[in-house]
């Protein structure tokens, strides 16, 4: 669930990766920050149009600016990809549920993640001990069929190296997160929202429901994938994108 990624148009040679800056702040853990930190990273480090890629809390860092800058989607952004993320209705316990060590989670309510919070280090700790049952949870919610060892593995060290602290932080904003009435702008630009079908935290009935509010966007729905349908799925999500940007420059270049 890392934050977003943007690709940039083939008018620009210029890449952006997330993921060097430091912890922020309790404060400043919210969407709407996730959103205000996007839209400097695409002002400052892409010189000519881009498409935003964004992946679960990435595509939440999408959807925010939607609403905060509207401005941003047409001349500067000229796509935008959306994959097994939402706009609302999340149930943060399926965030946080492959966070925890030993299968715990589920249906963790808020007094109990503050009661994990104080103790985020013998968290942290537990989920480096639990590494095998947590392979296991990992491949169950991160995947929806078999995959290759390296792949429960790769996601697994991205999680294990998420401070339980951090995930915490946002758990009010993954439960109060509610900006579906402002995705419509995304119909200015083209706009591809994709998913799996067994995606077990961002279910394809997010996607759907995207798809269904933003004008002209285009759903790809990978039967049998789960949220890391890049992963399991990645030609089909990697034709999507290429039909993606593909759109963007030809729109770009009929202006």
């Amino acid at each position: 669930m890392r934050a977003t990624a943007a690709r940039s148009a083939p008018s620009s040679t210029t890449s952006v990766r997330t993921g060097r800056s430091a912890r922020s702040s309790e404060d400043h853990s919210t969407i709407e920050q996730l959103g205000d930190d996007l839209r400097r990273v695409i002002e400052q480090a892409s010189p000519g149009p881009c498409v935003p890629v964004g992946h679960s809390m990435g595509g939440m860092s999408i959807v925010s600016p939607a609403e905060q800058h509207p401005d941003l989607f047409g001349d500067k952004v000229v796509g935008v990809a959306l994959i097994s993320t939402t706009a609302g209705g999340l149930d943060p316990g399926r965030i946080l549920f492959p966070m925890l060590p030993l299968g715990l989670g589920g249906r963790v309510m808020a007094p109990a993640v503050r009661t994990l919070y104080r103790g985020h280090k013998a968290v942290d700790l537990a989920r480096k001990w639990g590494h095998a049952l947590a392979d296991v949870v990992t491949e169950q919610y991160a995947f929806g069929d078999e995959v290759p060892g390296h792949y429960v593995e790769f996601v697994y060290d991205m999680l294990n190296d998420t401070p339980f602290a951090v995930v915490v932080d946002f758990y009010p904003a993954f439960a109060s997160l509610d900006k579906f009435d402002h995705v419509e702008v995304l119909g200015r630009v083209p706009t591809a929202v994709i998913c799996g079908t067994d995606d077990k935290i961002t279910s394809i009935g997010h996607a759907r429901k995207l798809h269904s509010r933003i004008p002209g966007s285009s759903l790809l729905e990978c039967g049998g994938a789960g949220h890391m349908v890049i992963l399991e799925r990645h030609v089909d999500v990697n034709a999507e994108l290429d039909d993606l940007i593909s759109l963007a420059q030809t729109r770009l270049e009929a202006r």
